[in-house]
């Protein structure tokens, strides 16, 4: 059952000290928070709710840790959990996003935030390789997307916190059917080596174009930013504009992101 899965919880965001917990036992607020969460979700200040949040416990969902870093992973339990928020789905309430959600059979949970504007969800998977991660997130946002949800690229961070939160109108699967990861990383390699050998009779074009999009999903997989100097910025555009010419554009806006 993945809600006796093993995470680590953290008694604020700036805590460096780990303690093992259940999934079920994160996910069942005490009284006292959730009266802190509620008087949290009236504060307007944006510095002040920033500042408020960082005390709020939290836990890393996709594993239990050692220390909240890739280095610190002691047990990975293939779960993915998602954010939705309110800026990036413009038009949808929390209900809505949680109701769109619900309709996934891969969901064994979706609910507000603790901000309460946005909402998340746990998709549990069976992949066991952390290093996968990433490639599993970013396939789950096509899919997600596809039913009008835009979900926040930083999740494939495996070590990501999750603040604890409170709906009583949660959504709950007890028996989800889990995501293949395992299979599609499979296909996704199988297609890799395909696209490989087609690139040895590839015009300098096609050649290009698989080189940059190999170059782009390094990134995306590490969620780095290559453009933090106006130079660097400017120099990938002016690199991709002649080699790809309009179709650069769109690859130049995914090594951006995370600027």
């Amino acid at each position: 059952m993945i809600f006796n899965a093993q995470i680590s919880r953290f008694a604020h965001a700036k805590s460096t000290q780990p303690l093992e917990t259940t999934l079920a036992e994160f996910l069942d607020p005490s009284p006292d928070q959730i009266q802190k969460i509620l008087v949290f979700r009236q504060i307007t200040d944006p510095e002040q709710r920033k500042e408020h949040k960082k005390s709020f416990p939290a836990a890393t969902i996709s594993g239990h840790f050692s220390k909240r870093e890739v280095a610190g992973l002691i047990h990975y339990n293939g779960l993915i959990c998602m954010d939705f928020d309110e800026a990036d789905n413009p038009g949808k309430t929390p209900e809505q996003m949680r109701e769109i959600l619900s309709e996934f059979q891969e969901v064994a949970y979706a609910a507000k935030s603790v901000g309460g504007k946005g909402v998340y969800a746990i998709i549990p998977t069976n992949l066991t390789d952390p290093a996968m991660h990433p490639k599993i997130c970013d396939f789950l946002r096509t899919i997600f997307l596809e039913a009008g949800l835009l979900a926040d690229p930083s999740c494939k961070d495996v070590c990501r916190l999750r603040f604890v939160s409170y709906d009583p109108d949660e959504f709950i699967n007890q028996d989800p059917v889990q995501f293949d990861g395992v299979g599609y990383i499979h296909r996704l390699k199988e297609k890799e080596r395909s696209a490989i050998k087609q690139t040895f009779d590839a015009s300098p074009t096609d050649k290009t174009r698989y080189r940059v999009e190999r170059y782009i999903e390094a990134i995306e997989g590490g969620c780095a930013d290559v453009t933090d100097h106006y130079a660097n910025w400017l120099k990938i555009g002016f690199d991709l504009a002649p080699e790809l010419g309009r179709e650069g554009e769109s690859y130049y806006h995914r090594v951006r992101q995370y600027n």
